[in-house]
């Protein structure tokens, strides 16, 4: 039966390169490709992105610039206030089929105005628990998933769904379980030539991190875990792709370490895949996440992961079959790990390679999407 098609609003929070966005841009570009009309908005630019996806992608994206990154937070607050009139406006007269929200904030926003707006198909986003939000937020996340005003709640892994139920005391049969995926058809390079284009030696062992620069994602237990990797392996460099507000607190906790010359904070980087070939293990010591995105690519790049048993990892990870899982903020057992796959080639080499075929295998965009399409049309 032919699918009629939609109008479809995909609402973020904010523009920056991170998993979240990256999962609207990828369900924004599939629908679009599928014929629905779609618009991808966001409420305000994180890293000045804003004309750069106008102008790159095909569907419409919007910046809301409903908040400001400058000034104090009555400022802030006021403007948000004075822009939710102009976003429900928004709503009503582009008269939308379908809302997708991705994250806590555009949920709490755009789910209730949605729902006054009279779009018939409201679903928020859950990527994984928020531990630094206060409880209330939470609480007032779960009310809102629970109430007549979100149609289903999609969420990116199973343990995720554990946590919806137990943390925020969501209704399981308002849960959809829909896995984060990827675009896999980038081409696998050889590793060597994606180091020399790097200007990175071929004999130096390359560790790399990728994520923005904040408590969550762990970066300092993973700068804790170097000295004992570098007295082994003193030929060893760690790349942390990224930024965030924990900038200057890394840099000073990698100076006073002494190990200036062997970790670099390299910033955002638009070659990422490139980095992640050219490197030899991948490491995510995150304290929790949903299901990361940075993970997925790294292992389509086959580079060999070493990740903290945060949320989602269950549902791509096998320890010791495509990678290492590690607890969380367990610098001693970090650095054993680091070691061990350094020390044992062929082991890396096959873990990497695994990672890979489980990606292809398991976590293309389109599966993903195409399970997206089903909820959205089985509630419309």
């Amino acid at each position: 039966m032919a699918i009629t098609k939609k109008k479809i609003l995909f609402l973020g929070t904010k523009m920056q390169q991170a998993g979240a966005q990256k999962m609207q841009l990828i369900q924004s570009a599939w629908f679009h490709k599928k014929g629905h009309e779609v618009i991808s908005v966001f409420l305000y630019d994180n890293e000045n992105l804003s004309e750069d996806w106008k102008s790159r992608y095909p569907f419409k994206v919007i910046n809301l610039d409903v908040w400001s990154l400058q000034g104090n937070i009555f400022g802030k607050l006021l403007k948000f206030l004075l822009a939710l009139p102009r976003f429900y406006r928004f709503l009503v007269q582009n008269n939308f089929d379908i809302i997708e929200t991705f994250t806590h904030d555009s949920n709490l926003i755009g789910i209730p105005l949605g729902y006054l707006a009279g779009i018939p198909v409201r679903i928020p986003a859950h990527q994984g628990d928020i531990e630094d939000r206060i409880f209330f937020w939470k609480w007032l996340h779960g009310r809102m998933v629970n109430s007549p005003l979100s149609t289903k709640l999609v969420v990116v892994s199973n343990r995720v769904k554990e946590n919806a139920i137990v943390l925020e005391k969501v209704r399981p049969e308002k849960i959809e379980v829909i896995l984060n995926a990827i675009q896999t058809k980038e081409p696998l390079t050889d590793k060597y030539q994606a180091r020399k284009s790097l200007g990175w030696s071929e004999k130096a062992n390359i560790l790399v991190s990728v994520g923005r620069l904040s408590v969550q994602k762990g970066h300092k237990y993973l700068i804790d875990a170097m000295p004992s990797v570098l007295e082994k392996y003193p030929n060893t460099l760690l790349y942390i792709i990224g930024d965030g507000k924990l900038c200057n607190s890394l840099s000073t906790q990698i100076e006073n370490l002494g190990l200036q010359n062997s970790i670099k904070l390299l910033g955002v980087r638009s070659d990422v895949f490139k980095i992640l070939r050219a490197s030899d293990i991948f490491i995510m010591p995150s304290l929790w996440e949903g299901l990361p995105v940075a993970l997925l690519e790294a292992m389509l790049m086959e580079c060999p992961i070493i990740i903290s048993d945060v949320e989602g990892i269950d549902d791509v990870l096998t320890h010791n079959e495509n990678g290492l899982i590690t607890p969380l903020k367990d610098v001693a057992i970090l650095s054993k790990s680091i070691l061990y796959l350094m020390e044992n080639k062929i082991i890396r080499n096959e873990l990497g390679i695994k990672a890979r075929e489980h990606i292809l295998e398991n976590f293309s965009e389109d599966e993903m999407c195409k399970q997206y399409e089903e909820v959205f049309f089985d509630l419309a």
